[in-house]
């Protein structure tokens, strides 16, 4: 006769039947306690300012009416830089009370809209401008203050206190929730400014930096923006333009009236031999409130000029306008360009 088997309660199969449902709670447990720790990191990064440069440059992301208001007292904000962009037809509500805030404080407000990938050439110069310039403290922010803010972060670092290359590269860093899976534009930036010193064998300085970015520094799509406007016969732009040596094409881009009226037809014409038509036009909604005017003129304009067609050296640019009104043509506004040599 076959004794009765009996079945042990802790061991053998019924313990490891167990096993899979309790390690799936504590992988739950730990899943869940590390998104809560996250969390907790990331709440003052995301919506807190914080200190670049004590008393002189600080960052942040997109704060609410009542943290603004509030920092802006504590820290004495007189410049802020906004990366987000915001402006145009259809303002952002959070633009349009930042306008109504810095006004209220009389804060000298800046927009210069950056995207997750490297900043065009004149968005980073325009950029750099300011931070040369601009009243102290300056507020620095884009939406979460991670990306975009640590990248101009660790460029104003660079101008106002000129430290080592790794304290420039921890304003977009973990610290900042600016984590190694993802490349941030910083990491970018400074990784084409790293391989440029290797290529000239010198080292990084505050000079060095500056004039990579406003020399050897190109976008993506390997071009620099000339912008200009022009209003009765008269040009409002710097007269002489300085071209990175390894630019492909130029863009320029700007508005032109006469009379108040948008002009016919533009031709740009280089050295006064090369006339190109520019069929790239739009409206200007925004030039024609300040003028009184209706918004849906064309006065806007773009035309993109090709190196290899151009030539290296310096070259004159003049314009040939049309009015709505005539058809005379008549040339005017003329400035030089070069590329470095």
């Amino acid at each position: 006769m076959e004794e009765d088997v009996k079945v042990p309660t802790f061991g053998g199969m019924n313990r490891s039947r167990h096993l899979p449902f309790l390690s799936k709670k504590i992988y739950l447990a730990v899943i869940v306690l590390s998104l809560v720790l996250l969390a907790l990191y990331l709440i003052p990064v995301f919506f807190k300012i914080r200190t670049v440069v004590d008393g002189r440059i600080y960052r942040s992301g997109q704060l609410s009416e009542y943290f603004l208001r509030k920092y802006i007292k504590e820290n004495g904000i007189k410049t802020i830089i906004n990366l987000r962009g915001g402006e145009g037809k259809n303002k952002s509500i959070w633009y349009s009370k930042e306008i109504e805030i810095s006004k209220q404080f009389n804060i000298k407000y800046y927009t210069c809209r950056l995207t997750r990938n490297l900043p065009k050439y004149r968005i980073l110069n325009k950029i750099l401008n300011i931070l040369h310039t601009a009243e102290r403290p300056i507020l620095i922010h884009c939406a979460a203050g991670v990306d975009r803010a640590g990248f101009i972060s660790a460029l104003a670092l660079a101008i106002e206190e000129d430290p080592p290359l790794s304290e420039l590269k921890k304003q977009f860093s973990w610290r900042y929730g600016a984590f190694p899976f993802y490349k941030a534009i910083g990491s970018r930036f400074f990784s084409n400014y790293e391989q440029w010193l290797g290529k000239i064998h010198k080292k990084h300085s505050r000079e060095n930096l500056i004039y990579f970015s406003n020399h050897e520094y190109v976008d993506r799509q390997r071009n620099i923006e000339i912008e200009f406007d022009i209003m009765n016969y008269s040009i409002f732009s710097k007269q002489k333009y300085i071209i990175p040596r390894n630019s492909n094409t130029i863009r320029i881009e700007g508005w032109a009236i006469k009379a108040k009226a948008p002009v016919e037809t533009i031709h740009v014409v280089i050295d006064k031999r090369t006339s190109i038509k520019v069929d790239e036009r739009y409206n200007e909604p925004d030039v024609a409130k300040d003028l009184g005017l209706n918004d849906k003129f064309m006065a806007g304009f773009k035309v993109t000029l090709d190196k290899t067609a151009i030539g290296d050296g310096c070259h004159l640019v003049s314009f040939i306008i049309t009015e709505n009104d005539s058809s005379d043509s008549k040339s005017y506004a003329k400035f030089v360009f070069c590329f470095e040599d």
